[in-house]
């Protein structure tokens, strides 16, 4: 075939019997006549074919096929082949299908579809796939793709992500907040964090000791009592590079009754750091 599909129908391995609709031999008519009536398996050859032959006056009985044909991989075929054939549906089928396809990897697909096509409405369709999709592996592409783009107005989704249940999605978030170096974004992140996995919570204050705000000193101070032992590190490290020294106090006080050997040495660098001053 001519055109790069995601299911090809040689993978789908289709029994010989399936081949008895001569769809090389059919007319372009007899071809897109038959496609509303044979079973999956004939219908992923037509499509096939339909493809082969570039017979864009078949694109809306293929946006069709998108909307409704009861096979993922007759839906996940006939986009691509959408595609292939630079059909004008091509946007609006990307759309239905990443809004209502029941699977979730044809939902991924059109996502990246509809990214390559360069869809004017691309932010909103990431938003609204953050706020109702139930896979979380769709959802975190779609925030990945708003990474990708950084659109006007992508800080507000990634707010929104913050409240996902699925902590790759909130991470990401967390990171690109803080990535934003923007005082209100980063407000919304301090009330986030602490929700947040250990793990999660370490890669988040890891990005964030090599790019502090002054505005960040409370919260940093906050984070110093993290039962996360790199959490508190990755802190003391951030006020360090700071260097503000309203932080010293309360310094002063987390070190003399800090347990942890190692966190106690942090926070007294910190605190010679900070009263060397700049």
């Amino acid at each position: 075939m001519r055109i790069g599909i995601g299911v090809t129908v040689l993978a789908l391995a289709l029994p010989a019997a399936a081949a008895k609709f001569r769809t090389s031999k059919a007319t372009d008519e007899e071809l897109v006549a038959q496609l509303g009536l044979e079973g999956p398996e004939v219908r992923l050859e037509i499509v096939a074919e339909l493809g082969e032959r570039g017979l864009v006056s078949s694109c809306p009985v293929l946006t069709q096929r998108v909307k409704t044909d009861d096979h993922q991989g007759v839906r996940s075929l006939a986009l691509d082949t959408l595609e292939a054939m630079s059909c004008p549906e091509l946007l609006h089928a990307a759309q239905t299908a990443v809004r209502s396809d029941p699977t979730p990897s044809n939902r991924m697909q059109a996502l990246d579809l509809a990214r390559r096509q360069g869809d004017p409405q691309q932010l909103q369709l990431y938003a609204d796939v953050l706020a109702h999709d139930t896979a979380a592996q769709v959802r975190h592409r779609a925030l990945g793709l708003a990474i990708e783009t950084r659109l006007p107005g992508v800080e507000a989704l990634y707010r929104e992500a913050l409240r996902d249940d699925y902590s790759e999605v909130v991470r990401d978030a967390a990171l690109e907040l803080v990535l934003l170096q923007d005082e209100e974004a980063r407000q919304a992140l301090f009330e986030e964090v602490p929700t947040l996995r250990a793990l999660d919570r370490e890669v988040v204050m890891e990005a964030w000791k090599g790019r502090p705000l002054h505005g960040d000193t409370g919260y940093l101070l906050a984070c110093l009592d993290d039962s996360h032992l790199p959490v508190a590190l990755a802190a003391a490290a951030a006020l360090a590079t700071l260097g503000d020294p309203k932080a010293l106090p309360a310094l002063r006080t987390q070190a003399q009754r800090e347990r942890d050997k190692d966190v106690r040495k942090a926070l007294e660098r910190t605190i010679e750091t900070l009263e060397d001053g700049p």
